[in-house]
């Protein structure tokens, strides 16, 4: 999972509140940033804040998602 948010107390909080049920391989504080983790970590889950720099969750979402089959 990729967490991405400007605030890294509310990324603290929910690695801590999904304990070692998932494991964060990346975290980002803005859509720029997010697209470059996403990208060199190909995670099963990612979750965008849908407003912060550089865009919001919908930016990221766009040059990252995966078309069926790749």
């Amino acid at each position: 999972m990729v967490l991405a948010d400007d605030h890294p107390i509310w990324r603290d909080g929910v690695r801590a509140d999904l304990g070692s049920d998932f494991e964060v391989v990346g975290e980002a504080g803005n859509a720029r940033e997010a697209i470059e983790v996403i990208k060199a970590t190909k995670p099963d889950l990612g979750v965008c804040d849908l407003h912060m720099p550089d865009g919001g969750g919908i930016a990221v979402v766009r040059p990252v998602q995966r078309r069926p089959g790749s």
